[in-house]
Parts: structure tokens; sequence; C-alpha cells
């Protein structure tokens, strides 16, 4: 899920669960994947011509959102916002 991801989420809506803020990062990843790489950079048709293997594409880009926020959340690995704090602040 990325460490951007969770302060973006804590700054605009602390509020919001983890696996919501996985689903857009999901989503987000799968767009860049789709059509910044596979279009501007490859040239391929945008999000490849909306075939099939674009909703696929979707579906495990969402999945792997979602376990990457499990795993971080089962270990910790997510930060408190003081820590957040602490860190933007230089302590």
């Amino acid at each position: 899920m990325g460490f951007g991801g969770r302060r973006l989420r804590r700054v605009i809506l602390p509020q919001m669960p983890w696996a919501v803020t996985a689903v857009i990062y999901g989503v987000v990843l799968w767009v860049f994947a789709l059509y910044v790489m596979a279009h501007r950079v490859v040239g391929n048709k945008p999000f490849l011509g909306w075939g099939q293997i674009t909703y696929v594409a979707l579906s495990s880009h969402i999945v792997y959102a979602l376990i990457a926020g499990w795993i971080m959340e089962v270990r910790g690995l997510v930060d408190k916002p003081s820590q957040l704090w602490a860190r933007a602040i230089g302590c």
C-alpha cells in the first residue's frame, strides 16, 4: 500500500478504514500500470483496449493491495499519527 498512501489517508480522511485505502491504492496502481506504463511507455492501446485482460489486471491489483494492506495492519507496520508528525518535524 505504500507509506505515501497511508500518510495521505491520515491527513485527508483519518477515519477511513485501511481496506478502503487499499482498494483505492489498487485502482491507482492499475491506472499507472495500464495507462502510464503500457500505453505511454510501451505504446500499447490505453488500458490494453478494454479487453478481458484489463479487468483481470484490475481485480489482481486490488487483491494485491488488499493483501499488502492486511499484512501491514497485522504486522503493525502502520505508523501511528504521532510518529508521522515526529518524522515530519525531524524528531
